[in-house]
């Protein structure tokens, strides 16, 4: 069968391209003769996966045509589905549904983060889409629920993140006493004050984690700015997702804005 998966992809966000691999693995699982197409920018800063095949994410021809050749939509992973980041980029995903539904293509969506949008408008159009999808995973208890919420008491079905699957927890055998930082510019004002208190005080030494750069790196030299210590040493994830092969040895513990450093730090038995 033939497959177009569509997602945050190919934009060098840690967390969004390790969903993409998992994603494949997920359909290569159930369909080893599958043809899997990706929606990826023209200028991408993520590599392509092997043995698939891009379609410009802007190219209304495409898409289309994307669709048009797809025997299923897959929806890999990941909060796509709201209004946090911005409203254009869920009109985006809503319309691509929307083709599909017109062109009688099944969607899925897999371990899917649902929240509350902060606009009516924007509830009308995830309800809009969701209604029309094919099949719903939800990466946790809340997304089911403000699913079932927007359509029926028993809509969607409740699983993992997709960084879960295939994988199990590795446990190393000794932490390094240090704390390992992942913060990111938000979508809305921050209140900074606990972790600025946080990083003054610390007796433990402090280093940070970039899971898409170079927004991550700028963000934790702008917060330890506005502290009395100097920005510490950086260190990128995306080389080795979900692995913990860090020069300093394990930390003992993670502090993180993006939820995939969280999945990182679960995957490497480290409290966060």
């Amino acid at each position: 069968m033939k497959y177009w998966v569509v997602g945050y992809y190919g934009y060098g966000n840690t967390g969004d391209d390790d969903l993409l691999t998992q994603t494949i693995k997920v359909i290569r699982s159930a369909d080893t003769a599958a043809t899997i197409s990706i929606a990826f920018p023209i200028h991408p800063r993520s590599p392509l996966p092997h043995d698939t095949h891009p379609i410009h994410r802007f190219s209304p021809y495409q898409v289309i045509r994307a669709v048009w050749n797809a025997d299923a939509v897959i929806f890999g992973g990941g909060g796509i589905f709201q209004d946090q980041t911005s409203i254009q980029s869920l009109m985006y995903y809503v319309s691509i549904v929307m083709l599909a539904a017109s062109l009688r293509r099944p969607v899925f969506l897999l371990g899917q983060g649902i929240s509350k949008p902060k606009r009516k408008i924007s509830g009308y159009l995830i309800k809009l889409a969701l209604a029309r999808c094919h099949w719903i995973g939800c990466r946790d208890h809340e997304s089911l629920a403000e699913l079932r919420k927007m359509l029926t008491p028993t809509a969607g079905t409740l699983t993992a993140d997709l960084a879960f699957a295939f994988r199990t927890a590795t446990l190393h055998p000794g932490h390094r006493p240090y704390v390992a930082l992942s913060v990111r510019h938000p979508n809305q004002p921050l209140n900074w004050g606990p972790l600025q208190h946080f990083i003054n005080h610390s007796s433990y030494p402090i280093i940070g984690l970039s899971f898409e750069a170079p927004q991550d790196d700028l963000a934790i030299q702008y917060l330890f700015d506005t502290t009395t210590k100097t920005a510490p040493s950086i260190i990128a994830i995306n080389t080795q997702f979900p692995k913990a092969d860090l020069a300093s040895g394990v930390p003992e513990l993670v502090i993180a804005m993006r939820y995939h450093a969280c999945v990182w730090a679960a995957l490497n038995g480290i409290p966060f």
